[in-house]
């Protein structure tokens, strides 16, 4: 619970969120600008049947007014342990857990890693980029996903000092997602621990899963087809 970013999808004037996270005096994100390692792409316009629209990286949020003086692509902070809205939904998913309403307890963490988290790729896909293109530990993420909008997110974790360690296999994410795109109604928003809906775990990542591993996460967070592409759709998550 030490990242949030928002991989956005949006038409014309809709409003989304791309990437935010924690840094203090000795958990840091790198790069600390807007220009990931590899690959940064805030915004990407393109036009379909004759209709302007892009897709936008961008942390500010309509209904949180601390968010609302954002500079669009960049990083900007979240407090240590999570969200409130990130935490309530984390004990609401341990209700429906295979353990029950005494299997899972989440607690904040006293003080921040001495590492950082590389920013690897942050890229706003439009209708006409092919969104992917990295390579994780597991195996690549091609590029080949057209005619649709979305965007891609690829962070590496390296601890310091005494941080845990990927070879101790202690390590896991644990990410909330909120997207109009997923539910049953059509642009009406749906929160949900983004786990596979799985109930013995609330963790993004498994054993030889592609997009996440104990020192790296990828999202393609993506809406395909025309039609997602003719609306105003978003995708935030908080990791």
């Amino acid at each position: 619970m030490l990242l949030r970013h928002y991989p956005l999808i949006f038409l014309a004037s809709a409003l989304l969120a791309a990437l935010t996270g924690r840094a203090s005096v000795a958990f840091t994100v790198i790069p600390g600008g807007a220009n990931a390692s590899e690959f940064y792409r805030k915004e990407s316009p393109y036009e379909v049947d004759n209709l302007l629209g892009e897709t936008v990286l961008d942390t500010r949020l309509w209904w949180d007014p601390a968010t609302w003086n954002d500079e669009v692509g960049a990083i900007t902070p979240i407090k240590r342990g999570g969200t409130g809205e990130f935490l309530r939904n984390l004990s609401l998913w341990s209700l429906t857990s295979e353990l029950g309403l005494f299997g899972w307890d989440f607690e904040i963490a006293q003080e921040d890693l001495e590492g950082n988290f590389e920013i690897v790729t942050n890229e706003a896909c439009g209708y006409d980029d092919g969104c992917g293109g990295a390579s994780t530990p597991i195996r690549p993420i091609l590029r080949g996903i057209y005619r649709g909008v979305g965007s891609l997110f690829h962070v590496k974790y390296h601890p310091a000092g005494n941080d845990p360690r990927p070879s101790e296999r202690k390590l896991h994410w644990i990410q909330m997602v909120q997207a109009n795109y997923k539910g049953t109604l059509p642009g009406f928003p749906v929160v949900v621990i983004d786990n596979g809906r799985r109930k013995d775990t609330p963790y993004y990542d498994y054993p030889n899963f592609r997009f996440a591993g104990e020192d790296f996460l990828m999202d393609q967070a993506y809406a395909s087809g025309r039609s997602n592409a003719r609306s105003s759709r978003y995708f935030n998550a908080q990791l």
